[in-house]
């Protein structure tokens, strides 16, 4: 009769089953999605939190045909509002209506800079939208300027701006 003596190191076993259990880890792991682009010229990455419970990037049905979507953006893993990028818009038969973008480079909810209807100037274009049952990919971006906000009562101011140029393609959550 063959027999077979365990002379492994408890420490040697504890060392590849932690290994292995990271490399599971990693491999469920989903892409991580950004928001990419430039504020006056400068390169940056907004990253986007896609899980629930709090996902920041979701979309609900107002009406047949009508979309309302909001794309969050985070500059850190702690999604703080400093640094943080939101995009909104109706999509009503594919045409996009009542955009906003708002960049606060500051730690208070104001100042921001934004761009809307009625100040900044620019566009905001969808490329593409795929809606599924829960969920919906985004294609789009924006190319202008962000006007200065002193708070929400004030009017945006014209000569305070920052260039943008911002590129996205994210899967939103129905909300």
């Amino acid at each position: 009769m063959i027999q077979f003596r365990n002379t492994a190191s408890p420490h040697l076993v504890a060392a590849i089953v932690l290994v292995f259990g990271q490399l599971a880890v990693s491999a469920q792991e989903e892409p991580r999605e950004f928001i990419s682009g430039q504020i006056d010229g400068e390169s940056t990455q907004w990253l986007v939190q896609s899980k629930p419970p709090n996902p920041s990037v979701v979309f609900s049905t107002l009406l047949p045909e009508m979309h309302s979507f909001r794309i969050t953006g985070y500059a850190g893993e702690r999604f703080a509002r400093e640094g943080s990028l939101t995009i909104e818009f109706n999509l009503r038969n594919g045409e996009v209506q009542d955009p906003k973008i708002r960049y606060f480079p500051f730690a208070p909810l104001h100042p921001r800079f934004s761009f809307g209807e009625d100040h900044g100037t620019g566009a905001l274009v969808i490329d593409s939208v795929r809606i599924e049952s829960v969920t919906a990919h985004v294609e789009g971006r924006f190319s202008g300027e962000l006007y200065y906000h002193q708070s929400p009562n004030t009017t945006p101011i014209s000569h305070r701006t920052h260039e943008a140029e911002i590129e996205f393609s994210v899967v939103a959550t129905r909300q």
